[in-house]
């Protein structure tokens, strides 16, 4: 079914939104929910921690809103929220996580195979592990140049049709 918005419609046709825009309480904060329920925090409190349970989904302003607040926003009391669906979190694979970057560098997770030895090398070098990891990379690559050269083929090559008549 995939993420889907739909705005539920009481009998008067008004959508479910208006009853929170209606109800300005000063000392909760107020979160729309997708299909128009409302949940109220009585204390401000961090995007972050309300997307806890929420994942594939965002805070906004509004539920028009094109762009959602940062994950180290608070929300205020008096003020409405809406949870609006995720756009960029449509196509990330099951398992995966955005990393949040804000100011620091970005995080790559990488997955390494190295024999016994290198991994003594590695624990016993005093430089960076970067670096090592890097050179570790240059060398299997130029080893796997060293075979790709001088592979063949088990098997003989399967003649065509045309070779088979010249060869009768």
């Amino acid at each position: 079914m995939g993420n889907c918005s739909v705005v539920c419609r009481r009998d008067n046709n008004a959508p479910c939104f208006r009853d929170a825009e209606k109800s300005k309480n000063k000392n909760v904060v107020q979160l729309v929910k997708i299909d128009g329920k409302v949940m109220e925090f009585s204390a401000p409190i961090l995007v972050r921690d309300v997307l806890q349970n929420f994942s594939g989904f965002n805070i906004a302003l509004s539920r028009e809103a094109l762009q959602h607040l940062p994950l180290s926003s608070r929300l205020k009391l008096g003020d409405t929220y809406y949870l609006i669906p995720s756009v960029d979190g449509l196509g990330i694979e099951k398992g995966a996580r955005k990393v949040d970057n804000e100011g620091e560098g970005s995080v790559k997770r990488i997955k390494v195979v190295i024999t016994r030895q290198q991994l003594q090398d590695l624990l016993s070098e005093q430089g960076l592990p970067v670096d090592i990891l890097s050179q570790l990379r240059s060398d299997t690559c130029s080893e796997n140049e060293k075979f790709t050269a001088i592979w063949k083929p088990k098997l003989e090559s399967i003649p065509e049709d045309d070779e088979i008549r010249s060869i009768f």
